[in-house]
Parts: structure tokens; C-alpha cells; sequence
């Protein structure tokens, strides 16, 4: 491949950089109008703590201790009180990918199993409208129940147990971090 052939091939990658980028920037545009979101917070966590953070929140809220086997499972913290666990996150480096409550985080399991449905939706329905959850991110009719919050994070509700996944969380805001680094180029 000749030099003239080779600078042609660079120019042409840069310029298909620029084109996606660009789309990017249009549908983070489109997206992003409307009401300013905020992350979904559960028993006052949300994915925009560290994986510190979040431990020392819930061991504060539910006077439990996070245990770690290391020797089974690095990255998965359990909040242990009375020999249940209520509460487990599963590590990303720094950032925590995953928490799940159990019922007896929340007295949850005094309703019996079968009236369980009946109270996750209760719980779907106040988180909908709290953080004002469009239609087309909700899922009420499969199982489990749930739905994505505008930031990107899934929320799922089964019986009586409530958990999150960081999913897609603040993807947005990354392309458009990607786009600023790569007006450097212009």
C-alpha cells in the first residue's frame, strides 16, 4: 500500500469517527429533552456511589455488616444481620454493577408469598411515579416486573425482592465525554 493510498485510509477513519461521533451527539440531544433525571435511589442508594459509599450506607440504614468471601466470590458483599442476608452488591472495580434487596431488608416477608404481586406492583407503581418513568421503559407484564430508569439502570421487582442493575447507567453522558475528548482532533 503506497503513502499516498495509506494517508488516504487514515483520513477516511477519522472522518467515520467523526460521522458516529456526530450521531451520537444528535441522539444524546434528542434524549436528553425534557425533565432533568435523576438516578433511581432504593433505601438511599444509587449507582452514583462508589462501592464504599454504598456499603457504609446500607450497613448505617439496616445496622448490618458486609462480609466478602474472597475466596468464592471477590466481588459479591453481602449484608448479613441475624444470620440473613439482606442486602448483596456485586462489584465493577470501583463501582458497584449490582444490588439486591431481600425481603427482610425492608420487614417485607410478614406479607405472605401469595399476596406478593400484589405489593411488588404497589412498589413498581410508586417508583414510576416518583421518578416519572416513561411507558416505553416499563415492563409490568412480564417477569419479573420492572423498568429502566432515564439513566440507563434497570430495576426489577420479584416476589417480595427488589433488585437494580447499573445496565446502561449514564451511557449517555460517556459519549458525550467522548465527544468533547475528540474535538481535540479538530
Amino acid at each position: 500500500m503506497g503513502t499516498t493510498q495509506k494517508f488516504k485510509k487514515k483520513i477516511m477513519s477519522f472522518y467515520a469517527i467523526k460521522v458516529l461521533l456526530l450521531a451520537a451527539s444528535i441522539i444524546i440531544c434528542f434524549s436528553s429533552m425534557g425533565v432533568a433525571a435523576e438516578p433511581i435511589t432504593i433505601f438511599g442508594v444509587n449507582f452514583d456511589h462508589s462501592l464504599d459509599e454504598a456499603r457504609e450506607i446500607l450497613e448505617d440504614r439496616f445496622n448490618c455488616e458486609f462480609t466478602n468471601d474472597t475466596a468464592d466470590n471477590p466481588t459479591v458483599y453481602e449484608c448479613i444481620k441475624n444470620n440473613d442476608e439482606l442486602v448483596r452488591l456485586i462489584s465493577e472495580g470501583n463501582n458497584f454493577s449490582y444490588i439486591h434487596f431481600n425481603c427482610e431488608a425492608w420487614d417485607g416477608c410478614v406479607f405472605n408469598i401469595q399476596h406478593g404481586p400484589e405489593l411488588d406492583k404497589i412498589i413498581y407503581n410508586f417508583f414510576v411515579k416518583k421518578y416519572n418513568i416513561p411507558i416505553e421503559n416499563q415492563y409490568l407484564d412480564q417477569y419479573p416486573m420492572g423498568f429502566n430508569g432515564l439513566l440507563g439502570e434497570r430495576v426489577n421487582f420479584r416476589v417480595l425482592q427488589i433488585s437494580m442493575r447499573r445496565n446502561q447507567f449514564r451511557a449517555a453522558e460517556r459519549l458525550n465525554d467522548l465527544n468533547k475528548l475528540m474535538k481535540v482532533f479538530d
